[in-house]
């Protein structure tokens, strides 16, 4: 079965719920876990995150937990018809700048990531081997250079600082400088 047919059949599968405007508190609640930045800039969702590093959110009437870029792609006059995605132009999981957004079959969404190099498996859908495998700066989704690790590990060394404060100097959030300085992560640097 090629990744195509694969796909096709997740796309047959989705039910995706229809997301609610925010009302009141809801409102406020939201806005006050966004970290707005420039306008090119992703804006960092602050509150609560998926395992995949997706943000999450909470609306009261519903009571239920809907993604946090889907609640801002509405917020922001966007429609998601049933069965469509709201995907992201910067692979950030957790950006909610609406600028940043744009929606998507379930297709779609699978060819962004394997266009954008982010598919664990190949065109033979086979995973790839271990040396080929994309890792540190050559991935696309990374946010840190090995020189920027490099830096990190000499900061965590030779000062003070706390590991939330390295993480905000780079824009990454405290458990990726956490795997960095135990050397779980970037351990090929």
């Amino acid at each position: 079965m090629t990744n195509n047919e694969i796909t096709d059949k997740l796309a047959m599968k989705v039910k995706i719920r229809p997301i609610p405007k925010l009302q009141g508190g809801d409102r406020a609640k939201f806005w006050g876990k966004v970290d707005r930045r420039q306008y090119g800039q992703c804006w960092r969702w602050l509150g609560s995150k998926t395992t995949r590093g997706y943000g999450q959110f909470y609306i009261t009437p519903h009571r239920v937990m809907f993604l946090a870029h889907r609640v801002m792609w509405a917020e922001s006059g966007g429609e998601v018809e049933a069965g469509m995605f709201v995907l992201h132009k910067c692979d950030n999981p957790s950006c909610v700048n609406p600028t940043h957004l744009f929606t998507g079959t379930p297709k779609d969404n699978s060819r962004d990531m394997v266009q954008k190099g982010r598919s664990v498996k190949n065109d033979q859908g086979r995973r790839p081997a271990k040396e080929t495998a994309l890792r540190g700066e050559s991935a696309p989704w990374a946010k840190l250079s090995n020189v920027d690790i490099r830096e990190i590990r000499r900061l965590w060394r030779s000062t003070t600082l706390l590991q939330r404060e390295i993480a905000d100097k780079f824009g990454v959030c405290q458990s990726t400088i956490s795997l960095v300085v135990l050397k779980k992560g970037w351990a090929h640097v």
